[in-house]
């Protein structure tokens, strides 16, 4: 699928992860994803939250993470959160997975930090082998980048 004339990619995104089954909590929901005072656009689907941010992108200087704003075909994927009762079943690779089409098909650019989350988050290390068998590229030690094909427009 591409992206139709005159549409912004990241929209194009988020329209093919609502096409494939998730939908955009409201922004008072408290499964919302937040860091501090600021809520993120979360997605849900089968006990998996995803959080994104759009027209942005992730730099690493020195081993600091730095967010930048990007086109808008840059998203930033902040978290991949599964119910505790569900993990180690798939559903965060599931996911993922359909993150990477919905990239590949919109055009856009994911960036990511390797963060642990949580109680029982990966650690670094385990994340970026994760990351990397998807398909995600290192851009220093802490930062990847998954690039679609250009948008077809």
């Amino acid at each position: 699928m591409s992206a139709s004339a005159g549409h912004r990619p990241d929209v194009r995104f988020i329209e093919l992860l609502h096409e494939a089954g998730w939908k955009t909590l409201d922004h008072g929901d408290p499964r919302v994803y937040r860091r501090g005072n600021v809520s993120y656009a979360t997605l849900v689907r089968q006990n998996v939250r995803i959080a994104l941010t759009s027209m942005t992108l992730l730099s690493e200087q020195r081993g600091t993470v730095f967010l930048y704003h990007g086109t808008t075909a840059d998203l930033t994927l902040l978290a991949v959160l599964v119910d505790p009762e569900h993990r180690r079943e798939g559903r965060a690779t599931e996911a993922v997975n359909i993150v990477i089409q919905a990239t590949r098909a919109s055009g856009c650019t994911l960036w990511l930090e390797l963060a642990p989350i949580g109680k029982g988050g990966a650690p670094v290390g385990a994340l970026r082998r994760w990351y990397k068998g998807l398909g995600f590229e290192p851009c220093g030690s802490r930062v990847m980048k998954l690039e679609g094909p250009a948008a077809v427009t």
